[in-house]
């Protein structure tokens, strides 16, 4: 006759220790990976190369203007809808279209204290300044002021899908010194 052996007790206690131990591994891969998703999806949309480049030529342009002021309260200094009006040492039109192909929505101009402010008509604005919540000026004495530039997302037609048609509504964001 064979011996019965009952180890079920160690069978089940073996699982359970075996569960608890994927599960604290779960748990630690998820706390560490939803905050990198969230830093991508805000960098996604916030300060990318493309529009680092475009805010510098703004800078430049911004410059070479002396009726611009910094004040610590964000300024708006160009809208979409308003347009330019004797903006950048140009003409109106040389602005209008320049900020057209650059796709600029708005520029605000504030100083360093300024980015702590809020913005009263935009609140796409306002969480781009919260994410900077840290911001404070360099050791650079020669930059007083930054400008924040606000980008429209543009959808290509023939691309145009679902997930498109949400991203009409997204702007990117850009923020760059200025000498003034």
């Amino acid at each position: 006759m064979k011996k019965v052996q009952k180890n079920h007790g160690f069978a089940l206690v073996e699982t359970l220790i075996v569960s608890a131990f994927v599960v604290s591994i779960f748990m630690l891969l998820y706390t560490n990976l939803v905050p990198m998703i969230g830093e991508y999806e805000k960098r996604e949309n916030y300060d990318t190369v493309d529009n680092t480049y475009k805010s510098y030529f703004i800078k430049r342009l911004i410059e070479n203007d002396s009726t611009f002021k910094c004040n610590e309260t964000p300024t708006k200094i160009y809208d979409k809808a308003t347009g330019c009006s004797g903006s950048f040492t140009r003409s109106d039109d040389y602005c209008n279209s320049l900020l057209s192909i650059l796709n600029v929505d708005k520029i605000y101009i504030t100083t360093y204290k300024g980015f702590n402010k809020t913005v009263n008509d935009d609140s796409t604005v306002n969480e781009y300044l919260n994410s900077m919540s840290g911001y404070t000026k360099s050791n650079n004495n020669t930059t007083n002021c930054r400008i924040i530039v606000k980008y429209e997302v543009k959808v290509d037609k023939e691309e145009e899908s679902a997930d498109a048609r949400k991203a009409k509504d997204k702007y990117q964001f850009s923020t760059i010194g200025v000498n003034k």
